[in-house]
């Protein structure tokens, strides 16, 4: 009983240490966390590229980060543009959409209404006030997807500091991490378990090769 009752206080505690870390901890944490991986990713160039031509590794690791730096950058503000092309497509195009609906329902307005006639009193009442609020809801939708898409702008635009200083941050831990990545990734290794290793090999392993497809998919779309 008492190995039960520490296994669940342990068990609590656990659960409780990886909440703390993942609502106060990860926030702060997260820009180093991803330029950690990014240095992962670029440090095959980085080592290929000193062995052959004898440079510098910091310089050379300087100069793979601003690539691939800039890589991102312009895949992200492409996704960016795309994405707001065509909410702004959809936009001027939703009025001309809407506008043949009152025709459409003025088409089948004759069958509708003997549809609703042929119907028992109470299923009329409720059939009557279903297709009524339809027909508002429609009129009203552009307005509501305006607001809706006036809302999605102001967070946006109030989260833009923070959004800021976390890809600045991230650029210079991209940077200072891929200069000393050998010797981060040693000391980080030596502070896990021998038996995890090969978990965590295997995990890695998976993150690059779906970051590479993603990348891939990427490229061809463009």
């Amino acid at each position: 009983h008492i190995r039960i009752i520490l296994y669940i206080l342990y068990s609590a505690a656990a659960a409780l240490g990886l909440w703390v870390v993942l609502k106060y901890l990860l926030p702060w944490f997260a820009p180093f966390v991803l330029a950690f991986i990014t240095a992962g990713f670029i440090e095959p160039a980085i080592t290929q590229v000193v062995d052959r031509t004898r440079i510098r590794r910091s310089y050379v690791a300087v100069a793979c980060s601003l690539l691939i730096l800039f890589s991102f950058t312009g895949i992200l503000v492409l996704i960016i543009s795309r994405s707001v092309y065509e909410i702004a497509s959809f936009a001027k195009e939703l009025p001309s959409m809407l506008a043949d609906l009152p025709d459409l329902y003025d088409r089948f307005d004759e069958k509708i209404y003997n549809f609703i006639t042929a119907a028992p009193i109470d299923v009329q009442n409720y059939l009557k006030s279903t297709i009524d609020a339809i027909l508002n809801g429609l009129s009203t939708l552009p307005l509501k997807l305006s607001s809706e898409l006036l809302s999605i702008l102001s967070k946006a635009a109030s989260a833009a500091p923070k959004i800021l200083l976390f890809i600045v941050t991230y650029a210079i831990g991209v940077i200072f991490i891929s200069i000393s990545f050998p010797d981060i990734k040693s000391y980080i290794s030596r502070q896990i378990p021998y038996r995890f290793h090969t978990k965590l090999a295997e995990i890695k392993h998976g993150l690059l090769s779906t970051l590479g497809r993603w990348l891939k998919a990427e490229m061809i779309l463009m």
